[in-house]
């Protein structure tokens, strides 16, 4: 292959666009390796420019994929969706813990392993599925 940085930039560019900026088949297409996409993108800001619109403009095609999914009424699309875009409202994952529990506090040993104890107890209490009391020591 010659030895032509610029042109090799060129038609690497348009590879990341048909491949939605997926680097390993847009460089083998090109016969580059990964290693010299790497050293155009690390070193030519305009180089990286571009690679990053492809990959904000591949965002924007698959989010309009999601959108259409749920349009047609995908449980799995309008669940996933919901968990990224409501957890304010409390569309979440995961179960979130507040603790009032301050490393900066002094605390005696017996003190500490009630502590640890009862914590330990909350988290058997998650585990088996049941409503953790909230101690307020």
């Amino acid at each position: 292959m010659e030895n032509n940085p610029e042109k090799h930039k060129k038609e690497l560019l348009e590879a990341l666009k048909t491949t939605h900026g997926i680097i390993a088949p847009a460089c083998e297409s090109v016969g580059l390796t990964r290693t010299t996409f790497y050293e155009y993108y690390n070193t030519d800001n305009a180089f990286r420019a571009e690679m990053d619109a492809i990959r904000e403009r591949t965002i924007d095609f698959v989010e309009s994929k999601l959108i259409q999914n749920i349009n047609n009424g995908d449980t799995t699309a309008q669940i996933f969706y919901l968990k990224c875009q409501a957890k304010r409202r409390g569309y979440i994952d995961r179960q979130m813990m507040v603790h009032s529990f301050n490393p900066a506090e002094e605390m005696n040993d017996v003190d500490l392993d009630a502590r640890i104890a009862a914590e330990q107890n909350r988290i058997t209490q998650i585990a088996d599925g049941e409503k953790p009391q909230i101690s307020n020591g």
